[in-house]
């Protein structure tokens, strides 16, 4: 730990590779008061009791970060009758301060405006219950969900990166319109914030034994974002491969209303050739010069997201030196009397084989309708 113990104020927490976070950790006794007390007593008792600590925690470290954190549905269910009149008195009390001594501000605000000088290392894994067994304690269902919340985060980064936007972005949805948005890449990202909530796991099985919707719950939003990415990577397609000498041709249709940024890799033989590529929207066409092609190797073709490992962290997809493979496609020969070219696809996992005739000796034609 170097500077200041103070919890009321960003850390940044670094781990053993040197990656790091920033953290706000929660004001427990104040968070705790929120969610179990300032609602089951008078409204004015809870506005003066609230503004009292604020002061106190104010005078003690001006400039702090009073970081509140519970189950927002917590007061007004053990409290259904008063809850509401606290919530005013409470929004009325920091009305009434706010912009003297007193900001409200969400934890991304606070991020922004004020800059950590604390760092902490070697955060030992813990809970405010002590351990995780509520969360993560081998039970098959909770295993289910956080596997399929890995491939669904892997997934997305995966469509983020090919289509160079920012990971993790900030939304601002309206109220009338949330989870959704006009933007398909917005809107899948507010799914895996959802899918990431803790009380999916926490329900699902022992020791809490909650209804088995909540873990159907989590495995919709994150078996929805797969698919829709499967969806939108199945509109990159291999149209056309033109085989002559030592030159390749290929044509590539991207159905994606985005330009791409992707890695295009070509196998053959011993040799490897890796590019970046930018598929504009529509029919893109590639030229690339095969060193040292004999005209008999098979050509191997590869489509990558440039994602990095630290991007994904841990996955269940290995990604490989390129990053997230979306296709793969091989093109041959067959050496029989009755020579034919094939194109094998293998799609996440799922191939099928085309064949063509072989259009000339010299120059191997491959079209994928």
């Amino acid at each position: 730990m170097n500077s200041s113990l103070n919890p009321d104020q960003p850390f940044i927490v670094e781990n053993n590779l040197g990656q790091s976070i920033i953290v706000l950790f929660r004001n427990t006794t104040l968070s705790n008061e929120f969610g179990f007390k300032f609602f089951s007593q008078p409204p004015q008792l809870t506005a003066k009791e609230l503004i009292q600590q604020l002061a106190e925690i104010y005078m003690n470290n001006p400039g702090g970060v009073v970081t509140v954190a519970l189950d927002g549905e917590n007061p007004l269910i053990f409290n259904p009758i008063t809850g509401p009149a606290d919530l005013y008195a409470i929004y009325q009390a920091l009305s009434e301060y706010q912009g003297s001594w007193l900001i409200t501000q969400t934890a991304s605000e606070a991020i922004l405006t004020h800059k950590p000088a604390s760092i902490i290392t070697n955060l030992p894994t813990d809970s405010w219950d002590l351990n995780l067994n509520y969360w993560n304690n081998g039970y098959p269902g909770k295993t289910q969900i956080w596997q399929n919340l890995s491939l669904a985060r892997e997934y997305l980064i995966s469509y983020t990166v090919a289509l160079g936007d920012n990971i993790s972005p900030l939304i601002y949805l309206p109220f009338n319109t949330t989870p959704n948005s006009t933007s398909l890449i917005y809107t899948l990202w507010n799914y895996l914030y959802i899918a990431e909530g803790s009380d999916w796991t926490w329900q699902t099985g022992p020791p809490a034994y909650g209804p088995l919707w909540f873990k159907e719950q989590a495995l919709l939003y994150t078996s929805t974002i797969i698919s829709i990415i499967k969806h939108q990577f199945s509109m990159i397609k291999l149209i056309g491969a033109n085989v002559n000498k030592n030159k390749l041709k290929l044509e590539i249709y991207n159905g994606i209303n985005n330009i791409l940024h992707l890695i295009l890799v070509v196998s053959y033989g011993k040799n490897k050739i890796a590019l970046p590529v930018l598929l504009e929207y529509g029919m893109n066409k590639i030229n690339i010069d095969l060193e040292n092609y004999s005209g008999n190797n098979t050509i191997e073709i590869y489509l990558y997201s440039p994602v990095l490992p630290s991007e994904v962290g841990a996955v269940i997809i290995l990604t490989a030196n390129y990053g997230f493979l979306i296709a793969q496609y091989l093109l041959t020969t067959n050496k029989s009397n009755d020579p034919q070219n094939y194109i094998t696809y293998v799609y996440y996992y799922n191939s099928y084989y085309i064949s063509f005739n072989n259009r000339a000796n010299k120059e191997k034609k491959i079209e994928v309708f």
